[in-house]
């Protein structure tokens, strides 16, 4: 019989599912058996509900292929409220290496706030609070379009953002605080960077020394002109980037 994938998980401290991993290892556990049912919605939806301290976030290597290929995206966020229209922000779950649910993960899986792997496309990370890692948000080897949108990450030593190697790179309206890097995104084609709020003063970070607010780099493998490859895109758009002691903004000579 197969197994039905849901279109919505909720997560919360007073719920069934305590943590976000719980959800991905059930989702995993469907997968691997191949006789699973999708829901019809385009989106499938972990939603942490309310305050407090979740753990950090693990997405096994090669979980979500099957996901994309059936057109659907895996967005985990919290649950959004509006008040007079505006989104509310007064209530986000916090993911912390100190959480309670974080107590049974071994080191390695306490560096990362959320760590989306390798060859995990169509994801999407909204609205959440992570804070207290040596990275905040890593993804890598083809992660194609990839989502990071209305995330506050601070204080992780490293990079609050670390991308590399993705067709399609979504960072739009996030807040980045703290580290050596506000964000560092590598070797992608398609690279959109809208409306981030960016600040470094070297205070969280590794040897109180700050690097960029922004590294930005477009892939290397630039078609030539019997190529029906198009070739890479890379836009920043309206950021605000102020840092102390070192360089706001990182492009290479090749993309300009």
């Amino acid at each position: 019989m197969a197994v039905q994938i849901l279109s919505t998980y909720h997560v919360g401290q007073a719920l069934t599912h305590k943590e976000v991993n719980n959800v991905i290892n059930i989702i995993k556990s469907a997968l691997d058996t191949g006789d699973y049912s999708l829901p019809a919605e385009a989106e499938i939806s972990i939603v942490i509900k309310g305050s407090g301290l979740f753990a950090p976030i693990n997405i096994p290597d090669n979980m979500t292929p099957a996901l994309a290929a059936a057109g659907k995206t895996l967005v985990i966020g919290r649950e959004e409220q509006t008040q007079y229209g505006q989104i509310v922000t007064d209530v986000l779950p916090i993911i912390d290496p100190n959480a309670p649910g974080a107590s049974g993960l071994v080191i390695e899986q306490k560096l990362i706030g959320i760590n989306i792997g390798d060859n995990n496309p169509n994801v999407t990370i909204k609205g959440l609070r992570v804070k207290g890692f040596v990275i905040g948000i890593a993804a890598g080897f083809n992660c194609d379009n990839l989502t990071l949108i209305r995330n506050f990450i601070t204080n992780c030593v490293n990079a609050q953002i670390y991308v590399h190697d993705c067709d399609g790179v979504y960072v739009v309206n996030n807040v980045l605080v703290g580290g050596q890097f506000g964000a560092v995104l590598k070797f992608c084609k398609k690279l959109r960077v809208y409306h981030n709020t960016i600040y470094l003063d070297g205070a969280t970070a590794l040897n109180n020394a700050p690097k960029a607010g922004l590294v930005v780099q477009a892939e290397r493998d630039f078609p030539d002109a019997n190529s029906t490859t198009a070739g890479s895109t890379l836009y920043c758009i309206g950021n605000l980037i102020y840092t102390i002691g070192a360089a706001s903004v990182i492009f290479y000579e090749e993309d300009i």
